[in-house]
C-alpha cells in the first residue's frame, strides 16, 4: 500500500486500486466484483464525509472498515441456521424445515429440464403440477386439489372465483390478521368480494349467518383461529352447521384451515389441531391452508374439496399469476408421498414434534459432557416447546434444553449468531437456552463446537 495516511480527498484510493487489494480477492471471488464494488464505494464515501469533519483514517483501518462490511454479506444472505430456540414452525427461520431425503430426490428432478408440463406417455404438451393434484386427493380423501403460492393467494382465489360482487358471510370473531401486519378482510376485500360480518366478537352462531343471507349472497366463509385464542363466554358455528346451511341456500361453504394439520396433533400431547380430513368429511365445498406450517412442506396455499368447485378455481385467469413453480411442485409431491408411506422422518415438523424427552436428554447430556472444560455454568433443564408458526397458540409442550449461565449473556447469544452457521437460542430471565428439541442430531456437533469458541 502506496500511502498509510488518509488526510484528504486524494490520498483516498482509486476504486480500482482497492478493489486490486490481495486482502479482497476472497470476497470477490465469494461474492462477484460488482457486488464489492458497492461495499467499496459506499466506505469511500463514508470515508469523504469523515475527512470533511476533521477526521484522518489510514490505508490498514479503512480495508478493515471494508472487510467488517464484506463479513456482514453472509449474514445478510439467505443460509442454514441451528434452531435452538424451541419453537418447531418458526417463522423467521423459515417456517417448517424439509427433509434431507427430499432434496436427494430433488437435485435429480430439477435440475436441467424436467417435465414439468410434458406428458412424457403420450409425447405432448401435458399440464402443470397434474399428478401433484391426484397425490393431493389420494393422501386427503378429497375429489380434487391444486395448489397456488400461498395461502393467502389460496383465500383471495377462491373469494375471488365465487364472491366477485357477490357477499361473503363470516364470523366478525374470525376476521384475524396474518403475518407482516395482512389482514384477512382486506385480502377478502380485494378478491372483489363483498365481505360481510355476522354475530358477535366472541359468539356467534348459524342464526346469524341465516339472518344474513340474501339474493347476493355466495359464500359462507369459515375462518381457523390458528394464530390466536378466544376464551371465555365464546361460542362459534360448527362445519357441518355451516354446511347444512349452505346446502339449504345453494352457497359454497369455504373453510380456512390456516395451519394444514394433516396428522392429529393430541399425540404429541398438544391440543387437538383441527385436520384437512375433518374439514373434509364435514363436507365443505373448498378447504384451503397452508403448505409450510404443520402440514411440514414449502410455502403454499393449498385447495382441496369438491371436483367442480376446484375446476371452477382452476379456470380463475389469476390462478395462472399465482401457480407454483417447478421446484415447489416437486417437493411437494415429495412430501405428500413422504405422508402416504408414512415416512415421518422426512417429513421433520412431524419428527421433531414426536421426539421423546428421553431422546432429547441423552442428546443433551452428550453436548454437556463435550463442554466439561469450559469455563461456564453449564446445565441441562425441562424447557418449554411451541409448535409455531400461527398454530396453537401460546400452547407449550415438555422439551429438555441447555441453560448456560453467563453474566453478558446477549453478548453470549451474539457470538453464537455469529457462528457458521449461526446458533439461534432463547433468552429467559437473563439465561440463554438452547432448546434441543428443535437441534437435529446432526447438528449437535455444530453446538458443541459453536460454545466452545463463544465461550472461550
Amino acid at each position: 500500500m502506496e500511502k498509510s495516511e488518509i488526510r484528504t480527498y486524494k490520498d483516498i484510493p482509486q476504486v480500482e486500486k482497492i478493489l486490486a487489494y490481495q486482502e479482497l480477492s476472497g470476497y470477490i471471488e465469494n461474492y462477484s466484483k460488482p457486488l464489492v464494488t458497492i461495499v467499496v464505494r459506499n466506505a469511500v464515501e463514508n470515508l469523504r464525509y469523515q475527512i470533511k469533519g476533521g477526521k484522518t483514517s489510514d490505508i490498514e483501518k479503512f480495508i478493515k472498515t471494508i472487510i467488517r462490511e464484506l463479513d456482514k454479506i453472509r449474514f445478510e444472505l439467505t443460509n442454514k441456521v441451528v434452531n435452538a430456540t424451541g419453537i418447531v414452525v418458526h417463522t423467521n427461520l423459515g417456517r417448517a424445515p424439509l427433509g434431507e431425503k427430499t432434496f436427494e430426490r430433488l437435485k435429480e428432478k430439477v435440475s436441467g429440464y424436467s417435465s414439468l408440463e410434458f406428458d412424457v406417455l403420450k409425447g405432448e404438451r401435458g399440464s402443470r403440477g397434474s399428478y401433484l393434484f391426484e397425490l393431493l386427493s389420494a393422501m386427503t380423501g378429497a375429489e380434487a386439489g391444486i395448489a397456488v403460492n400461498n395461502n393467502a393467494a389460496a383465500v383471495m382465489l377462491i373469494l375471488n372465483t365465487f364472491g366477485l360482487n357477490k357477499k361473503c358471510i363470516v364470523s366478525r370473531g374470525e376476521q384475524v390478521q396474518i403475518g407482516g401486519g395482512f389482514r384477512m378482510p382486506e385480502v377478502a376485500t380485494r378478491s372483489g368480494g363483498n365481505l360481510v360480518e355476522v354475530g358477535t366478537t366472541n359468539r356467534t352462531v348459524i342464526d346469524d349467518y341465516r339472518g344474513a343471507i340474501d339474493d347476493e349472497t355466495s359464500i359462507l366463509f369459515k375462518v381457523h383461529l390458528s394464530n390466536f385464542k378466544l376464551v371465555g363466554f365464546t361460542e362459534e358455528t360448527s362445519l357441518k352447521e355451516l354446511v347444512a346451511l349452505g346446502k339449504e341456500k345453494n352457497l359454497t361453504v369455504v373453510h380456512d384451515l390456516g395451519s394444514g394439520a394433516f396428522v392429529d396433533t393430541s399425540q404429541f400431547g398438544l391440543t387437538r389441531e383441527p385436520t384437512i380430513q375433518d374439514s373434509l368429511s364435514a363436507g365443505v365445498d373448498l378447504v384451503c391452508f397452508s403448505g409450510d406450517k404443520l402440514l411440514g412442506g414449502p410455502q403454499a396455499g393449498i385447495i382441496l374439496g369438491k371436483k367442480e368447485k376446484v375446476a371452477e378455481v382452476k379456470k380463475n385467469p389469476l390462478y395462472r399469476t399465482v401457480r407454483l413453480d417447478k421446484i415447489v411442485i416437486a417437493i411437494l409431491e415429495e412430501l405428500i408421498l413422504s405422508y402416504m408411506k408414512s415416512d415421518y422422518e422426512n417429513i421433520p415438523a412431524i419428527a421433531l414434534l414426536s421426539a421423546e424427552n428421553a431422546e432429547l436428554e441423552k442428546r443433551a447430556e452428550n453436548i454437556v459432557d463435550e463442554l466439561k472444560d469450559v469455563n461456564s455454568e453449564i446445565e441441562i433443564v425441562a424447557t418449554e416447546a411451541f409448535c409455531g408458526g400461527g398454530s396453537l397458540p401460546e400452547e407449550s409442550f415438555p422439551s429438555v434444553g441447555i441453560k448456560i449461565i453467563d453474566s453478558k449473556v446477549t453478548n453470549l447469544a451474539k457470538r453464537l449468531r455469529m457462528n457458521d452457521p449461526p446458533v439461534i437460542g432463547r433468552i429467559k430471565d437473563d439465561q440463554l437456552i438452547l432448546d434441543i428439541r428443535t437441534i437435529f442430531p446432526p447438528e449437535d456437533k455444530i453446538v458443541i463446537e459453536a460454545l466452545k469458541r463463544a465461550l472461550a
